[in-house]
C-alpha cells in the first residue's frame, strides 16, 4: 500500500506541506501501547474549509520504527469528513511501551511530514530518572516563538501545554509584534468555530510551532512571562534523589532566533521539605 513511496521517501518529506499546511501532531496518553495521531488537510488554510471538498475522503496512517518509514509496524485507512474540516485522529493500539515510533498520512499522492512520538514506559518498568516541560499562553501576534525552536534541541520524555494555546483576539494587519501582512478575515475576535479554525491555522503556520507538536523529533512550547517580552519554558529533571526545575527564557521575542539561557534554577531533594534557589 505505502511500498510504491519508499525509494522516494527523503525528496517527497521535504515537500510535504501541500494538503498538510496544518503539519501533524501526536498526543501521548497514559496507556502505554496507545497513542493518538492527528493531522488536518487543509491545502489553503485561510480559505472556507481549508479548500477541500465538502465530501469524505480517505487518508491511510502508518507507523514505523523508523524515521525513513521503511519498517512500518502499524497501518490503516480512516476518513476525514467535512463536519470535523477534514480533520484525522487515529487511535493506535498494540504498539510496545516506552518506544519511539514515527507517522505519517497520505491522502491521494500527497505524504504529510514524518512525525515522531513516544509510548509512556509499561506501568511494571521502573523509571530511574525522567525529562519533561511544560509552558502555557502562546500568542502569535506578540512575537516569534523563539523558545519553541530551543525546546526542540531539549531530549524530553514529554511536554505539557496548560493554555491558553491561541487568544481569541483579532490580528491588525501587520500581525502586531512579527509586522508580516495578515489577510482581513483575521481583524475580528474569534467567536464561531470558522474563524476559530482560522486562529489555529495562522498559530500553526509558525514552524516553531508545529515542530512543538510532532512533526519532528523536537518538542518546543513556551510561557508568557508578566513583561510581555520575555518568552520562555519550564524544564523539570525528577530522579530518585532529586527534582530539579530550569527557568529557560529566551533573550527576545524579535527574533526568531534568540539565544536561551537558565534564568533560575530550583531543587528539590528527597529529605528536605521545600524548594532552593540554586
Amino acid at each position: 500500500m505505502f511500498g510504491r513511496h519508499a525509494a522516494a521517501q527523503a525528496t517527497r518529506v521535504n515537500k510535504a506541506r501541500g494538503a498538510y499546511a496544518r503539519a501533524v501532531a501526536t498526543l501521548t496518553t497514559f496507556l502505554h501501547r496507545t497513542g493518538t495521531l492527528w493531522t488536518r488537510l487543509a491545502p489553503s488554510s485561510f480559505e472556507p474549509e481549508g479548500g477541500m471538498p465538502g465530501r469524505k475522503v480517505p487518508v491511510r496512517w502508518r507507523v514505523a520504527t523508523d524515521e525513513t518509514m521503511r519498517h512500518v509496524v502499524r497501518q490503516g485507512k480512516v476518513l476525514a469528513v467535512p463536519e470535523l474540516a477534514h480533520s484525522v485522529h487515529v487511535e493506535v493500539e498494540g504498539l510496545k511501551a516506552g518506544r519511539e515510533y514515527f507517522f505519517q498520512f497520505e491522502y491521494r499522492d500527497d505524504l504529510s511530514p514524518v512525525g515522531h512520538t513516544r509510548t509512556a514506559p509499561s506501568s511494571k518498568e521502573r523509571v530511574g530518572s525522567l525529562a519533561f516541560a511544560f509552558a502555557s499562553c502562546q500568542r502569535w501576534d506578540e512575537g516569534y516563538y523563539s523558545a519553541y525552536r530551543r525546546m526542540a534541541e531539549e531530549e524530553l520524555a514529554f511536554v505539557v501545554h496548560l493554555g491558553d494555546y491561541l487568544y481569541e483576539y483579532g490580528i491588525d494587519a501587520n500581525g502586531g509584534f512579527r509586522n508580516v501582512p495578515v489577510p482581513d478575515q483575521f481583524r475580528p475576535e474569534t467567536t464561531t468555530l470558522d474563524r476559530y479554525r482560522l486562529q489555529h491555522a495562522l498559530y500553526k503556520s509558525a514552524p516553531t510551532c508545529r515542530r512543538r507538536t510532532g512533526s519532528s523529533r523536537g518538542s518546543s512550547p513556551h510561557i508568557k512571562f508578566f513583561d510581555g517580552d520575555r518568552r520562555g519554558y519550564v524544564r523539570c529533571s525528577v530522579d530518585r534523589d532529586e527534582w530539579r526545575t530550569d527557568l529557560r527564557m529566551v533573550e527576545t521575542v524579535s527574533r526568531p532566533e534568540s539565544p536561551i539561557e537558565t534564568f533560575a534554577s530550583f531543587l528539590v531533594e528527597d529529605g528536605h521539605p521545600g524548594a532552593v534557589r540554586v
